[in-house]
């Protein structure tokens, strides 16, 4: 199945839509200036994404069962959203960072864009068990331009290039 271009564009009232384990395709501008729209997680089914389908949906949180970025997926599939974060069984948001687990240890992986403060957790549960937050991937922070604070907690053993690149606001 697939949700076919401007399928629910401007639908600003909408606040949230549960997907079908069948859906493969969703088209460039669907969900586009779905600006009341929280949170929408991505069917291991969805092989497709083409243009920008969630441009404008700027309190949306997209979580993708998938480990990684299928490669039918747009470059710039998660444009216009919030945060997006992949393997969202294996991982948690909390207050506005996004965590998973990699080697029996937590990685940030995400920040919302309206993120202001980023106090990163020294320890963090996912799915019932404590991981020791020990690495900051890539372009977690990469040019939110509403952050203005950072704390990382001294169990952080690595910093990945560009983690908080173009940060401009970040003092």
């Amino acid at each position: 199945s697939i949700i076919a271009q401007s399928a629910f564009e401007n639908c600003t009232l909408l606040e949230s839509i549960e997907l079908s384990n069948k859906l493969t395709a969703i088209d460039s501008y669907a969900f586009n200036n779905c600006t009341s729209l929280k949170a929408i997680t991505l069917p291991d089914s969805l092989t497709k994404i083409t243009g920008t389908p969630f441009k404008g949906c700027s309190s949306l949180v997209l979580k993708a069962t998938q480990k990684t970025k299928p490669s039918g997926w747009s470059t710039s599939w998660y444009s216009g959203c919030d945060i997006y974060i992949y393997d969202c069984n294996n991982s948690v948001i909390k207050d506005g960072i996004g965590y998973t687990i990699k080697n029996n240890e937590a990685v940030v992986v995400a920040a919302k864009k309206s993120l202001l403060n980023a106090n990163i957790e020294r320890e963090i549960q996912i799915n019932g068990t404590n991981y020791l937050v020990t690495e900051i991937a890539s372009k977690v922070g990469n040019k939110n331009s509403s952050i203005t604070s950072l704390v990382i907690p001294n169990s952080v053993k690595s910093i990945a290039e560009n983690a908080f690149g173009g940060c401009v606001t970040l003092k």
